[in-house]
């Protein structure tokens, strides 16, 4: 428990130096078992930016300062803030020119701004899939060319009808488009391909227009961005469906986010998702792990796992490299921890039976703690906590107690026979059946203590394997400390700190416990060899 505590603290604090924020402990864990990462288009695969490219006039009673100068005084009117608002108020730097009789903020459900002026005239601003434009499909076919290329288009209308009930109501006409483009970060790329190169699959999900998603996600590295549907329309049993066979989904409200999550889930799928708006807030809920950027929402910030305090999304592989350092390395030393535990287990009610079955109340549990400091200490203690806090960014792979008990079991087993044998010796050599000479229960204990500390170091290498430089060192020091600290003990020099009778050998003892350690090693590796075979054919 200390050990998994102090390697997730390791993973918050270097995390934090890398301007991610950890609201979760354990959200570092199921980050580092993702498998699909939702992610939206604005603040994720772009900054968040956007510039205007250009007006396109489709009415030509109208020049395109005056389209300017209206969409200046609908942004003025409104006051609204957004990314495109802003956009829009650097790019025409108009004066306001009329005083809004109504008014009509954007919102995610309506996707338009609209303000009513002089001569009960209504312009609006916004998506053309939501409004009722005379001419629409035409509008539409003109503005999908630029769409094709990846830019965002926007509409701007007039219409005689008021606004009531938070909408414009009647037909209106299309006067222009206005162009705009969004800004793709820097390292997007970089960042997709290390997703797909460690096995997570990418879902872009955004409320723009569906073919400019997918245009922008293709340019960022998204694979399969070409397979993209627009959401608008569909019934939730249709969401659920789509979520599994398409990449890019456009025009996405809040609800259905929800949904494509929920139904990633349903897939036994471990899903992450990010997002920095209100309209992300369901999703970010129901994902296994969801990342917000700082510079979002504080409710989406509030929901989430982890924060992007710097809202860099080229950080996010350093945070599931921290997970994965974590799995992966507790993976290993949980083994080592299991190992012991099974044995003692074992040994406590073998012997605790043997005591009730032959009616012997002098038949005790043999070790006392100082018999196991050698094989706690070093063999457990000292190498797990070095190999839980190394660097490990390997793909996670398999369910965490099951791979445990893989590592752990044929250890623990493989002890528990090497341990038994030399009791049987014993047992046997006191009834003249063998010649090993072990001369007393006291010996038999030392011996057994010297087979299993030195099997311990087996199992150490197993777990170490593949080697690496650190994991290299972790091994040779480990056997060094107890290879000294065996020859301390045969010289008598530390007979009260490991409580090793080593002055009770004789030559045979010493034949018995070469020759019982090195069967155990080797039945253990054969048996580790099969186990991960049939892991092998498991994961095919």
């Amino acid at each position: 428990y200390l050990l998994t505590s102090a390697a997730l603290a390791v993973a918050v604090a270097r995390l934090s130096k890398k301007k991610a924020q950890v609201q979760d402990f354990y959200s570092v864990e199921m980050l580092a078992r993702v498998n699909v990462l939702c992610v939206d288009k604005t603040g994720t695969i772009t900054d968040g930016t956007m510039k205007v490219k250009n007006i396109d006039v489709l009415d030509l009673n109208y020049t395109p300062d005056q389209i300017g100068q209206i969409i200046t005084n609908v942004m003025k009117a409104t006051g609204d803030n957004n990314a495109t608002a802003k956009a829009l108020n650097d790019f025409f730097t108009y004066e306001q020119t009329s005083k809004a009789k109504e008014i009509l903020p954007f919102c995610s459900e309506n996707k338009y701004s609209a303000a009513t002026f002089g001569l009960n005239k209504t312009y609006v601003v916004g998506a053309i899939e939501f409004l009722p434009i005379l001419n629409g499909r035409g509008v539409l076919v003109r503005a999908k060319d630029y769409e094709e290329q990846g830019y965002r288009v926007l509409v701007v209308c007039e219409t005689r009808a008021p606004i009531k009930n938070n909408q414009v109501e009647g037909p209106m006409d299309a006067i222009g488009l206005i162009i705009m483009e969004d800004h793709i970060k820097e390292d997007a790329n970089a960042t997709f391909q290390w997703f797909y190169d460690n096995g997570v699959d990418i879902k872009v999900i955004s409320g723009d227009n569906a073919i400019t998603v997918s245009r922008v996600a293709a340019k960022a590295g998204v694979q399969g961005a070409d397979n993209y549907v627009s959401l608008e329309g569909m019934s939730d049993e249709e969401v659920r469906e789509a979520a599994i066979r398409y990449t890019v989904f456009g025009r996405v409200t809040p609800e259905q986010k929800e949904i494509i999550v929920t139904s990633l889930k349903e897939h036994e799928n471990t899903v992450a998702m990010t997002g920095d708006g209100v309209n992300d807030i369901l999703a970010l809920k129901r994902a296994d792990c969801s990342i917000a950027m700082a510079s979002g929402a504080d409710s989406a910030r509030d929901v989430s796992h982890i924060v992007l305090l710097d809202s860099n999304f080229g950080n996010l592989p350093n945070v599931v490299k921290e997970g994965r350092r974590v799995i992966n390395n507790l993976q290993r030393t949980c083994s080592l921890f299991l190992v012991k535990t099974i044995f003692t287990m074992t040994a406590t009610l073998v012997f605790l039976l043997l005591s009730l079955i032959l009616k012997d109340t002098s038949i005790n549990y043999p070790f006392v703690t100082n018999n196991l400091y050698l094989w706690e200490i070093v063999s457990v203690g000292l190498a797990a906590f070095a190999i839980a806090l190394q660097r490990n960014g390997d793909q996670i792979k398999g369910k965490f107690i099951k791979n445990i008990l893989r590592k752990a079991i044929p250890a623990a087993i493989t002890i528990i026979l090497a341990v038994t044998t030399i009791f049987v010796c014993y047992a046997l050599d006191v009834n003249n059946v063998f010649f090993f000479d072990i001369n007393s229960f006291e010996c038999a204990v030392s011996m057994a203590v010297v087979v299993f500390t030195l099997i311990s170091l087996a199992v150490l290498y197993k777990i170490c394997s593949p080697f690496d430089v650190f994991r290299g060192f972790v091994f040779a020091f480990a056997c060094i400390i107890v290879s000294g600290s065996l020859v301390l003990s045969y010289f008598g020099l530390d007979k009260d700190i490991f409580k090793i009778e080593c002055n009770l050998f004789v030559g045979e003892n010493y034949f018995l416990i070469a020759l019982v350690t090195f069967l155990a090693i080797g039945v253990y590796l054969t048996i580790t060899k099969i186990v991960e075979i049939i892991k092998g054919v498991d994961e095919e």
